[in-house]
């Protein structure tokens, strides 16, 4: 029960807080140097 409602709340802070996203993004994509270049 504890479980499925914090999965709940991370999906909506996710949504709510887009700033989030997007430095997640670009923090993936500095992780992954590799990635970048296969991309290119």
């Amino acid at each position: 029960s504890a479980p499925a409602p914090a999965k709940c709340q991370t999906t909506n802070n996710s949504s709510q807080t887009p700033q989030q996203f997007g430095h997640a993004k670009p923090l993936n994509k500095f992780k992954n140097p590799h990635s970048k270049t296969n991309k290119i």
